[in-house]
């Protein structure tokens, strides 16, 4: 196959993916268990001079002083392992929830890249697989959301009691955006294969 600056293009994305799918799940999980190390045994990770640090979004409305009446919401971060153990090993599961539920993106998008690559794109196969990819990543959206919306909750409520007024939960709309773009896609270049399809049966 005669190689061009697409092809070459779609075969160095298959490499990033292929990257991507071992470090979410080799080197997420790994990361996880350090940090539940840091958390149970911290003088472990003193000894060995290794951070577990998992930041998780704290979010609390504190009241304005000097003056200025109401509530302001002020966003922050904290590290797990400064939480109670039960609210810190919460997170790090949520956490590790939370990387692992964009696997099924990965992997749609590993099959369609080696797909293109043997048949060509414009293959009633990948316009399977762009819609599948599309409502995949609708979903995933949306349930990616919610560990790290639990996590802020567990930290919020570990703490203490101006944080636990825990605002709003997390929804990943830039993805959410792109998955409807996908699905239309899909079906914009299903179209045009039906078109061709048609046009080659005519001639």
């Amino acid at each position: 196959m005669r190689l061009t600056l697409g092809s070459t293009m779609v075969g160095a994305l298959r490499t990033l993916l292929t990257l991507a799918w071992y470090v979410v799940v080799v080197g997420a999980p790994l990361f996880a268990g350090v940090t539940v190390l840091a958390v149970l045994m911290p003088w472990s990770m003193s000894a060995l001079s290794v951070s577990g640090s998992l930041p998780t979004e704290l979010r609390a409305r504190v009241r304005l002083d000097g003056g200025y009446p109401g509530l302001a919401e002020v966003t922050g971060w904290v590290g797990v392992e400064s939480l109670p153990t039960g609210a810190a090993l919460g997170c790090v599961g949520l956490w590790l929830a939370g990387v692992l539920v964009w696997l099924p993106v990965i992997g749609q998008l590993r099959r369609l890249t080696e797909s293109v690559l043997a048949d060509g794109p414009f293959v009633p196969g990948n316009i399977e697989r762009l819609s599948r990819l599309g409502v995949t990543v609708i979903v995933v959206s949306v349930v990616a959301g919610l560990p790290a919306s639990g996590m802020s909750w567990l930290a919020a409520a570990a703490t203490d009691e101006a944080t636990r007024e825990f605002a709003g939960m997390t929804l990943e709309l830039g993805w959410l955006w792109l998955g409807f773009v996908v699905v239309a896609l899909a079906e914009v270049f299903r179209t045009g294969v039906e078109l061709q399809t048609d046009h080659d049966l005519t001639v």
